[in-house]
């Protein structure tokens, strides 16, 4: 058997080998893991499932309805991408990671069933990896997060009771196209004939996409804020209170653990979701709504993570979600002085993303995840200049540096956000000795 070096040796291989023209989706990831689940006995037809796509979102839905099914007291796989510091983070039983022997055993099985599959790459080694080993831990019921788009997706050979879309916005357009209602319509690939899907609320643009698949595909549709309408409370420190409103007048109010005015709609597409699992027969109990959602983690989303001064650690990578992140900060933390910690990868809006974080900065600190998948922080100045030439911008090119420094001008009574990339994000959580989740 393979030891977990040799393992990461073996996926990583995958990684490497990258499509043939660079900026376009690969049409035959959907074909390549149809082929992969074939040679593995189709695992992913022996457990019903979830499956999430969206721009923003998606992963804390995720997390949501894996706490509330886990509170049910389900056995609940949950694979989600990329992972902040340990790849068995995309690989979660019941919250916890595979163990590094389960992983082993399972790639040492299908090793040769990588390597038979002629051009097989990473998304769809990974994502059909996650559904085996799902399998082989008998999980009652699992939740599937798209990695990009959903139609070209490599989790889109699934057959799910439910697919759910969160908010559409705009990310990934050298793959997706540089419009909101093509971005939907790549989105809308999950949509299955005759599955419910749930949509969070949406731009009129992508709506009208949606709608137009479920219709064509006699898909239930459900779009939180018309059939289930949903009223955010005052966000607090100690979480997020959402109240929702039922067809035929019923409400009921939540409270979710994770931050953020923005969560409340991400519960709100939760619960929804899985009220329409009725269709494999799971009626989700109303305590495990409630306990779910209270209980729920999920690292590096809006996450406190240190006092004296206050640091957060955000996964905001995208102009949408930097806008939320500030609106959360605002209302969160207010009046605090407010130090932020930023790094990006070169294929994301830096420019709008910085744009809607630099004013509300009164220091800014620029650097580059460990691993070379960020952009130089010179460049990350550039833009940050132009965008505001009084911005008071510092180069750290170590993260461990830029979050030292960053402590230091916030002071204690201060605020620090490290953000802009999941990759800085989870090198920030492995130095302060965090565990993945």
């Amino acid at each position: 058997m393979l030891d977990y070096e040799q393992t990461l040796a073996v996926l990583m291989r995958y990684a490497s080998r990258m499509p043939q023209k660079p900026g376009t989706q690969d049409a035959q990831r959907p074909a390549r893991a149809r082929a992969l689940l074939a040679a593995m006995g189709e695992p992913h037809l022996r457990y019903p499932l979830l499956h999430v796509t969206g721009t923003k979102g998606k992963g804390s839905v995720c997390a949501m309805c894996a706490a509330v099914l886990r509170a049910h007291g389900l056995r609940v796989g949950m694979y989600t991408s990329p992972h902040l510091q340990d790849v068995r983070e995309r690989f979660l039983i019941d919250g916890q990671m595979v163990s590094r022997a389960a992983l082993s055993a399972a790639v040492t099985t299908l090793a040769p069933i990588f390597e038979r599959i002629s051009g097989a790459r990473w998304p769809e080694v990974m994502a059909t990896l996650a559904l085996y080993l799902f399998a082989q831990h008998e999980v009652d019921i699992s939740v599937v997060e798209v990695s990009v788009g959903g139609r070209l997706d490599a989790t889109n050979v699934v057959y799910p009771a439910v697919s759910v879309i969160t908010r559409i916005g705009y990310d990934h357009m050298h793959l997706l196209g540089d419009t909101l209602d093509k971005i939907a319509w790549e989105k809308a690939g999950i949509i299955k004939a005759g599955t419910p899907a749930v949509s969070a609320p949406q731009q009129d643009e992508a709506r009208v996409v949606l709608e137009r698949a479920a219709e064509e595909r006699s898909a239930p549709f459900t779009l939180v804020g018309r059939e289930v309408e949903f009223e955010a409370d005052l966000p607090t420190a100690e979480g997020q209170r959402v109240k929702l409103r039922f067809p035929g007048g019923e409400s009921r109010a939540y409270v979710t653990a994770l931050l953020g005015a923005h969560q409340a709609q991400n519960a709100a597409v939760a619960v929804a979701a899985l009220q329409q699992l009725q269709i494999v027969g799971l009626q989700v109990s109303e305590r495990a709504l409630e306990n779910g959602l209270r209980r729920v983690f999920w690292p590096g989303r809006l996450e406190v993570v240190g006092h004296e001064p206050l640091l957060l650690l955000d996964s905001a990578h995208n102009p949408e979600s930097a806008q939320r992140l500030v609106e959360a900060l605002q209302a969160l933390f207010p009046q605090r002085p407010f130090v932020l910690v930023f790094g990006a990868k070169t294929t994301k809006d830096i420019s709008g993303t910085l744009g809607a974080l630099l004013p509300l900065a009164d220091q800014v600190i620029l650097t580059r995840s460990g691993d070379g998948m960020t952009d130089a922080p010179a460049r990350l100045a550039q833009i940050a200049q132009g965008l505001d030439r009084r911005a008071a911008v510092q180069i750290r090119e170590d993260v461990g540096a830029a979050l030292d420094v960053a402590r230091k001008q916030a002071g204690r009574d201060g605020l620090v956000c490290v953000t802009g990339s999941m990759f800085i994000v989870g090198e920030v959580r492995t130095l302060l000795g965090l565990h993945p989740v």
